[in-house]
């Protein structure tokens, strides 16, 4: 009888739970079977997975802008689709800070790049192995404060992370990097209201500016010292001080007069779609480049952007 009243129990608080995140809109994952139901997959699939999670991935090497070697783990066609599902149907419940640009629909670099714009004073600082220094732990600390069990959030994590962090090429692993950092966005928020400046991040990338607070090397090791908090760490090569007279960059944008490439960057694809638009059949393999170039224009300038994209539309039509 005792036995028969802890399954009881173990059930009503399984279908309180389940009950719970229907209500928020969630999926209603209290046990690993209902996991695997509900990717369509089997059970004892899933749970090989958690087990082992490192069989389901494939890896290799892409160069960073400096040369140096970037390392990629791609999860195979099963766990890649589980991902795929815990992208759409959880992670957009995740709790994201509002200077959190990147990820996330509606939200650009761009619109990173916005509260930036004419102020005279800029720290800018990079993260060092973003996805990397996120832990186990903390990803399922996400899916725990969404409402799942432990033993699930647990689960889920094991299937989110690789070697007890997130992997470079997991799709799950941007959200999840996002949501992570949401409490450090809020001290650096308060950080940046304390010295009558803006924040906002991009991924990895940082930026503080103010019209009055001149920025030091201070501020570098109080950002620092947040950042730490939450197990992570600044990469030094990365980091830039500019005052007053100087050119300000964003994440890759001049926020001179508004956020837009800087002038080299401008120069370089206006000389190339001249160059399109006179020799169209020498750019035919290169039509998507310059379709992908036109895409980035229209997001700040459109008109130009149309111009741009009529010649690589030309370029891919060419015989």
């Amino acid at each position: 009888m005792q036995y028969l009243a802890s399954e009881l129990k173990w059930y009503d608080n399984s279908l309180e739970s389940a009950l719970a995140l229907y209500r928020r809109g969630l999926p209603p994952l209290v046990t690993l079977p209902t996991l695997a139901f509900l990717f369509g997959v089997s059970p004892s699939l899933v749970a090989s997975i958690v087990a082992a999670p490192e069989a389901h991935y494939r890896h290799f090497t892409i160069p960073k802008a400096t040369g140096e070697p970037r390392s990629i783990s791609t999860p195979r066609v099963v766990l890649k689709t589980i991902q795929r599902w815990i992208h759409d149907w959880i992670l957009p419940h995740a709790n994201l800070h509002r200077d959190a640009h990147a990820f996330r629909k509606s939200r650009s670099i761009f619109s990173n790049a916005q509260s930036h714009v004419g102020q005279v004073n800029l720290l800018a600082v990079d993260l060092a192995d973003f996805f990397g220094s996120v832990r186990f732990e903390q990803v399922a600390a996400i899916y725990e404060d969404l409402g799942f069990p432990w033993v699930v959030a647990a689960q889920l994590a094991s299937l989110s992370t690789l070697g007890g962090s997130l992997p470079q090429g997991a799709p799950t692993s941007p959200a999840l990097a996002n949501a992570v950092f949401h409490d450090i966005d809020v001290m650096l928020a308060e950080f940046a209201n304390g010295r009558t400046a803006s924040y906002s991040r991009y991924a990895d990338d940082l930026a503080f500016s103010s019209t009055y607070h001149r920025f030091s090397v201070s501020d570098v090791d109080a950002v620092s010292g947040i950042v730490g908090v939450g197990g992570f760490r600044l990469n030094p090569r990365k980091t830039q001080i500019v005052g007053g007279g100087y050119r300000h960059q964003v994440a890759g944008l001049s926020v001179a007069s508004h956020p837009q490439p800087p002038r080299w960057k401008r120069r370089r694809w206006r000389a190339m779609f001249h160059q399109a638009s006179v020799d169209p059949s020498s750019f035919q393999n290169e039509a998507a480049k310059l379709a992908g170039v036109a895409s980035f224009v229209n997001q700040y300038r459109p008109d130009l952007a149309e111009s741009y994209m009529e010649i690589a539309i030309r370029a891919s039509r060419t015989p």
